[in-house]
């Protein structure tokens, strides 16, 4: 089976590929986009004539996990992909440690409950703003 992976983390963004024996990811740091990156993966990888039959989103915890616009980009990505492969989606949890065969046996496992739209969900603290400061007001 031919799955991607869309990895993207706090200091940067990876597509993973598993098809069959073969693994291959392609990477970039997060200022130069997802798509641009699908594109490089579309061309090296011949997805335009075998197209992934299955796209999961890696969902992480820890400290490189990705910001809220990574998460965002990574749900347009997916989505798009979905839509023009007509491949279904599913979550990945990871602690991002993992090795390429233990991502390779998660995604196996996780491909079992494939969805139809990626809604990203994001935990942490806002980015945008701080609390002010009582004394400086």
């Amino acid at each position: 089976m031919r799955m991607l992976l869309i990895d993207f983390r706090a200091a940067r963004q990876s597509l993973f590929l598993v098809d069959g024996r073969k693994r291959r990811r392609l990477s970039s740091l997060p200022q130069f986009g997802g798509f641009p990156l699908l594109g490089r993966a579309i061309s090296a990888w011949g997805l335009r004539r075998r197209p992934p039959e299955a796209i999961g989103v890696a969902r992480l915890s820890g400290a490189d996990r990705p910001t809220w616009s990574a998460l965002r980009g990574a749900a347009a990505l997916a989505n798009s992909a979905s839509l023009a492969w007509n491949a279904p989606l599913f979550t990945l949890d990871l602690k991002g440690e993992e090795t390429d065969a233990e991502l390779e046996s998660q995604m196996t496992e996780v491909k079992k409950t494939a969805a139809t739209w990626f809604r990203p969900e994001y935990g942490g603290e806002p980015h945008i703003t701080r609390p002010r400061d009582a004394a400086a007001i």
